[in-house]
């Protein structure tokens, strides 16, 4: 998900879980079974301190994205 909230702030998230089961046979052995899952979530923020329309194309911008 993203929202730009001016024309030159923007912030950005996303979040996600999986779960699922891993299953491994060692040669001679029995097989060896375990469940698995992940979460995890992201955001970030996008500032545009100098834009392009002032410099004649050249724009910097504080980017920052936490995990």
């Amino acid at each position: 998900m993203g929202y730009q909230v001016n024309d030159r702030v923007s912030v950005w998230g996303v979040t996600g879980y999986g779960t699922g089961a891993l299953s491994l046979t060692p040669d001679g052995a029995s097989a060896l079974e375990t469940g698995v899952s992940m979460a995890m979530s992201a955001v970030g923020t996008r500032d545009e301190l100098i834009g392009s329309r002032v410099t004649g194309g050249f724009a910097l911008a504080f980017k920052a994205d936490a995990l």
